[in-house]
């Protein structure tokens, strides 16, 4: 399938960069999820493992789409006291390429979410 990817290059009246159309894409992948509960806390987690292709020909077949990560990784952790809830999420992405060309290479990150809840009673929190 084609795909609408982005040329991060500035051009007139688009300094941020500019749309470009992928004629062939593939992106094959597999996704791992898990869920439970241990020591009263509820715990979610899901790995996804991709293999993102541009297979237009041209100089950029066989290289990585921009801006997909190869490996994603989340994690959520929740615990519900009497009124209080407390919870953390956990979001990684692994390096990317920025570019069709595959020249300007993106680090990966992760984030962490923290979340807290109070029940002043049944209808307010």
């Amino acid at each position: 399938d084609d795909l609408i990817g982005n040329d991060p290059r500035p051009a007139p009246g688009r300094p941020w960069g500019q749309p470009n159309n992928i004629d062939e894409a593939r992106i094959r992948g597999v996704e791992l999820v898990l869920g439970s509960q241990w020591l009263g806390w509820d715990w979610n987690a899901n790995a996804t493992f991709l293999d993102p292709q541009n297979r237009s020909g041209g100089v950029n077949d066989g290289n990585e789409l921009p801006r997909r990560a190869r490996r994603m990784f989340n994690l959520e952790l929740d615990r519900r006291f009497e009124r209080l809830s407390l919870g953390a999420s956990v979001h990684a992405e692994g390096r990317r390429y920025d570019d069709p060309a595959n020249k300007v290479r993106l680090g990966g990150y992760a984030t962490l979410d923290l979340r807290s809840e109070y029940r002043l009673n049944d209808e307010w929190r």
